[in-house]
């Protein structure tokens, strides 16, 4: 008598590339640069800044204080100069 013991068949796996809080700011920043204007995504930087504070807590300091200044600003030129500003940044 013989017994197989063990798994079924495999199933591949799928893996899914979280992307890098750099990326996600680079692409927020990119998009107030371009277009002058806030929006909802300011409360994704604030996160996606957190998060980059566990690997790079010195450019996440540096980020937060930027953060301040581009929620405060007023005007879409201010907007743009300040977005850009920590683009150079990243």
């Amino acid at each position: 008598m013989t017994f197989c013991l063990g798994c079924g068949p495999s199933t591949p796996s799928t893996s899914v590339e979280v992307p890098k809080p750099t990326a996600m700011i680079k692409s927020t920043l990119e998009g107030y640069a371009s277009s002058g204007e806030l929006d909802s995504g300011i409360m994704i930087l604030d996160e996606e800044i957190a998060k980059l504070k566990e690997s790079d807590s010195a450019l996440a300091t540096s980020l937060e204080q930027d953060l301040a200044k581009l929620k405060s600003a007023s005007g879409k030129s201010a907007v743009k100069k300040q977005a850009e500003s920590m683009l150079e940044k990243l």
